[in-house]
């Protein structure tokens, strides 16, 4: 399903519909007020059963301003929208490696080079704040692993639950980001001792860690194979 969403969209005409298996795409109108974006957002957030997955919301005519508004009211309330977290995760890579074909793209949040600059200035302090979280949540996740798969904590135990957001911040970032964000400028690494020895989350982020990691390992061992028979074979031609 498609939708465009302005000022005189109902929230409900588009949630109504939702039958948690159909992929849904929303554009926001470059008019639409920040109040109602807001009332959309927050109501996809709060689906059950993981709804907001099925929600592609798209923000690219909007002002840069306004844009980062939003990102804004995302991050302080964390809000769990797929497009805004992934967003969220171009933002605290720092990463302006980016080509036209990249900002001509529907699903990107940015329009030009120039969009992205703006909003990264506007949510310095913001992308600051997030990769503290960041590095918090690794080191809780790390520090609780003790705990999984020996112990099973249940709703009696001292634990700390990861928000949702963040959580899939995690999911979509590896050992490689993570070591890159501890190593940005102005970061405060928190004292060990303040870090929970039970953090709670619904995804086995380790695994995804892990995984990540060996097919990273994987990939270029399989790279270097290539270049060097392909050097092999050349040497041996002349």
């Amino acid at each position: 399903m498609e939708y465009m969403f302005d000022n005189t969209t109902k929230v409900e005409e588009i949630l109504n519909f939702f039958d948690g298996e159909t992929q849904n795409i929303i554009t926001i109108s470059p008019d639409t007020d920040i109040e109602n974006i807001h009332l959309l957002l927050t109501q996809i957030s709060e689906l059950s059963d993981y709804g907001f997955r099925f929600f592609n919301v798209r923000f690219k005519s909007l002002s840069s301003e306004k844009k980062s508004e939003i990102l804004k009211i995302a991050i302080k309330e964390q809000l769990c929208i797929v497009s805004l977290i992934e967003t969220m995760v171009l933002l605290i890579n720092s990463s302006n490696n980016y080509n036209q074909e990249f900002f001509n793209s529907p699903n990107v949040f940015f329009s030009s080079v120039v969009d992205y600059l703006d909003v990264c200035d506007a949510l310095e302090d913001e992308i600051n704040e997030i990769r503290q979280k960041i590095i918090y949540y690794f080191l809780a996740t790390i520090k609780s692993y003790v705990n999984h798969p020996r112990f099973i904590m249940n709703e009696s135990s001292n634990f700390e639950t990861m928000p949702q957001m963040y959580e899939y911040i995690l999911v979509l970032l590896d050992f490689f980001n993570i070591s890159f964000i501890m190593n940005t400028p102005n970061i405060n690494i928190p004292n060990f001792s303040e870090i929970p020895n039970n953090i709670k989350t619904n995804t086995k982020l380790i695994d995804f860690w892990s995984d990540k990691q060996k097919f990273v390992i994987s990939t270029l061992s399989e790279l270097s194979n290539t270049i060097n028979k392909k050097l092999e074979k050349e040497t041996t031609q002349e």
